[in-house]
């Protein structure tokens, strides 16, 4: 049976037909990887990934953003009652990315479903299925949020912003009634030359006139981390928490052109290059008692 560093390396490969440089790395897909494969995370990347715990330990620091509501938290799927939830809502696991069900009418839902939908979320280890560590060992839990949306009924445009050493690198500014367009830009709102793999070309947009605030929330929630991405909704002009993440996309992005992968890795200056080279050395493909012990 393979490990979970043999699993991420097998997916990495089939993903981005290469391997990982260990030695050079100069990719941030490359970087993150190699963060993945270390194979351990700190008690705070896990804290912050954990989407209920960080959400407590933002308000903390940050006293200029908007919360969502949290509704309900559930352990099983049987503590779901619609009746108890208002109109609209979102539905997410605290345990893992990409995951929810947005809820815009009640009235059209069927709780046997949603409560289906919930068991199966509990059930999930992503660790297992991304193998990122960040998220081994956090209890699984589901809960029901505020659901924000636009003046015009849409999800509002996301300002993620990309941290390293405690700065913000570059930004991703996603917007658009299908959310499905988005620009990357530098800190000063000067566009890069990056797109998503098959994505057409997108015109940047004006700079949104809460960037600058923008940059000293995600600078402050960044200040213990080699590198974070920070994730706020610009909801005309006011900002909501949305999450972070310690390691977007998995290391599993493509980006056109091909340049664009050096072009974002290289704000991740202070790389540690010699941890790289020990990843490479502890990368066995044998199976170990403690990567399946949980």
């Amino acid at each position: 049976m393979l490990t979970p560093r043999a699993l991420y390396l097998l997916r990495f490969l089939r993903y981005h037909r290469r391997l990982p440089d260990f030695r050079n790395p100069a990719r941030i897909s490359d970087k993150l990887a190699l963060r993945i494969l270390q194979g351990h995370a700190s008690l705070l990347s896990k804290q912050m990934t954990d989407k209920l715990v960080c959400g407590e330990l933002v308000r903390g620091i940050s006293t200029d953003l908007r919360f969502k509501q949290v509704y309900a938290v559930y352990d099983t799927p049987g503590q779901l009652s619609l009746a108890a939830l208002p109109e609209r809502f979102a539905l997410k696991p605290n345990h893992a990315s990409g995951l929810h069900r947005l809820v815009l009418d009640k009235s059209w839902e069927n709780e046997s479903e949603l409560r289906a939908v919930i068991a199966g979320w509990l059930k999930l280890s992503y660790y297992r299925a991304s193998q990122e560590p960040n998220y081994r060992g956090i209890e699984p839990k589901v809960f029901a949020e505020e659901l924000t949306l636009s003046a015009t009924n849409f999800l509002p445009d996301e300002c993620r912003l990309f941290c390293f050493h405690g700065k913000v690198g570059f930004i991703e500014y996603e917007f658009g009634e299908t959310m499905e367009e988005s620009v990357f830009v530098d800190r000063n709102w000067n566009p890069l030359q990056v797109r998503y793999k098959r994505q057409p070309p997108v015109v940047c947009i004006p700079r949104p006139p809460a960037l600058g605030q923008a940059i000293e929330i995600a600078e402050k929630l960044a200040a213990n981390f080699d590198f974070i991405r920070v994730d706020l909704f610009d909801l005309e002009g006011e900002l909501v928490f949305n999450e972070v993440s310690i390691s977007p996309w998995g290391g599993l992005v493509r980006f056109e052109p091909d340049s664009a992968d050096k072009l974002l890795g290289a704000y991740w200056k202070r790389y540690a290059a010699l941890e790289a080279i020990a990843v490479l050395r502890s990368a066995s493909f044998s199976t170990t008692r403690n990567e399946h012990s949980s």
